[in-house]
């Protein structure tokens, strides 16, 4: 009997404890959240300013030496400009073009290609094929 007596009142106390702190860690968890989002928002912002600084510097830079390059190509012979472009070891390579199309390398015309190919050369190229 003494202890249904002291049941209620044990229970309402219980109560009166449990309910704020579970209230209390439930803000809680949600401050931690939405400081996390607010944190990784500045983050963000902070690197995609960065990124766009970059990104203009590469743009800047590569449109200087498309300038410089173009500027050889212009002033000089197109088999002297590919020369000098790759001598300078800023590309292992380059397709020097003209207002009249591919300048250099020139390409090769197909008959002659044909006739200058051995016999054998371009039955194997059939047999490839078949």
């Amino acid at each position: 009997m003494k202890s249904e007596r002291f049941a209620g009142p044990i229970l309402l106390l219980l109560l009166t404890v449990l309910i704020p702190s579970v209230g209390v860690m439930w803000m809680m968890r949600e401050a931690v959240r939405n400081e996390r989002a607010a944190t990784g928002q500045r983050l963000r912002e902070a690197y995609q300013v960065q990124l766009k600084t970059a990104g203009q510097n590469i743009q800047r830079k590569w449109q200087t030496e498309i300038d410089q390059l173009s500027n050889s190509v212009d002033s000089d012979k197109p088999a002297l400009a590919f020369a000098n472009i790759v001598k300078a070891e800023f590309v292992d390579s380059v397709l020097v073009f003209g207002e009249q199309g591919l300048l250099y390398p020139a390409v090769a015309d197909s008959s002659q290609v044909e006739r200058q190919t051995d016999p054998n050369w371009r039955q194997a190229e059939r047999m490839e094929f078949q």
